[in-house]
């Protein structure tokens, strides 16, 4: 081209250009997860009590000394009346839109519903009635325009652009944040310890302290990024407050409330998709994994783990289960769920030198076992094959007392 007038190469270069970037529409396809959202306002005036419900999916059972209250994520509480000893039944449902956790103290239910926290009065099960709310303190990312997601549905997705530029290879949808796959969900976990309840979300973790069914903001603190930290757990022992997942970090916080970060020397497994719980100074947790997509390569144990502040430490070990699942501790006594193989109760006295073989008390192995709930002479365990009620007063022979419906 250096022979040709410099306007006429000017004029050949603007036509090329123009060529490689002519404008077109295009249209872009793919499967997503569409979040479907609910006004706050309308999940805060949701709340109601209802006849019994049956039961999908149990994640948690709280217990009071005259109720249990059994969690199911997104639904509400299924409540069962324990008056008599022997012989708990089914009372009621607590419908909860957008429920994400429960805790209890006294006659009070502390709930994370959506971006709330709130407590419902539950010494008259016959008159359960919502105490006090505290609005907008969690879940804050999860919020548009005034709504919730409440859930999630399967899409195939057409995405027209515009006066797109059909000479680049790579074409992205703008906005398509609203289409893509969440890999972190609405979370909230509650713990009550040292009259504080303890919320967590996949960001913070808040403090409030109980003034009566009355809850006061006290503190908060980040524990992540949102993607770095998912569903994470919180526990506690009289000194220590542990926030997070063995998956990636759990801070430890001074339990009074204050959210005054300590030195730790927790150690974590980085392959465990498990819920944790504190006992004396050592931090147990289980890495059945219900959710292939999480990938957290589970190996099937029950892990035991020292924490800051042991005068003699111990080497981080683990056991191998069936499908552990949940534990539940009280006074020295450990039970484990674990799933197709059913539970078992454990002398967990001396966590540094447990051995599962030699402090068995006994097991039960003809029911399925996700979740259960320990106090000093019942047990109360769900699965797959139902609710099951156990005398557990000698815990060398556990008894089924009744199957409750």
């Amino acid at each position: 081209m250096k022979n040709l007038p410099v306007s006429l190469v000017i004029f050949i270069s603007v036509l090329i250009l123009n060529s490689c970037a002519s404008n077109c529409d295009k249209s872009v396809y793919y499967y997503a997860k569409v979040p479907v959202y609910g006004s706050l306002e309308s999940l805060r005036k949701g709340v109601e009590v209802t006849d019994v419900q049956s039961m999908d999916t149990i994640t948690k059972i709280v217990e009071l000394n005259h109720a249990y209250f059994l969690e199911e994520k997104g639904k509400g509480i299924h409540v069962i009346d324990k008056v008599s000893f022997n012989e708990p039944r089914l009372v009621s449902f607590i419908r909860i839109p957008g429920f994400l956790s429960a805790e209890a103290i006294n006659n009070t239910l502390f709930i994370g519903q959506a971006t709330d926290l709130f407590s419902i009065n539950v010494s008259d099960l016959n008159s359960i009635q919502v105490s006090s709310r505290v609005k907008n303190v969690l879940n804050a990312g999860f919020v548009k325009s005034d709504s919730f997601i409440v859930g999630y549905t399967e899409a195939y997705i057409r995405l027209v652009l515009e006066d797109a530029k059909c000479a680049e290879t790579y074409i992205y949808p703008e906005n398509s944040s609203e289409f893509l796959s969440l890999s972190v969900e609405p979370h909230i976990n509650l713990h009550i310890t040292n009259n504080h309840v303890h919320a967590c979300d996949n960001n913070n973790v808040s403090s409030f302290s109980i003034n009566n069914d009355d809850l006061l903001f006290r503190a908060s603190s980040p524990i992540g990024t949102g993607r770095n930290t998912t569903s994470p757990t919180i526990s506690s022992t009289p000194e220590f407050l542990a926030v997070g997942t063995p998956t990636s970090n759990i801070f430890l916080f001074q339990n009074d409330g204050s959210l005054n970060r300590v030195v730790s020397t927790f150690v974590s497994s980085p392959f465990t998709c498990g819920k944790f719980s504190l006992f004396q100074n050592t931090a147990i947790y289980t890495d059945f994994e219900t959710n292939p997509a999480q990938g957290c390569g589970s190996q099937n144990s029950m892990h035991i783990h020292p924490i800051n502040g042991l005068s003699q430490p111990f080497i981080p070990r683990q056991f191998s289960f069936t499908q552990p699942q949940y534990t539940s501790i009280v006074d020295s006594t450990l039970l484990l769920c674990d799933g197709s193989a059913g539970f078992s109760l454990f002398d967990f006295k001396n966590p540094s030198m447990f051995n599962p073989d030699t402090d068995k008390f006994d097991a039960l192995t003809n029911v399925h076992a996700a979740v259960g709930v320990l106090s000093t002479e019942r047990a109360l365990v769900w699965g797959n094959d139902g609710l099951f009620y156990f005398d557990v007063k000698t815990p060398s022979n556990i008894q089924l007392i009744t199957e409750i419906k």
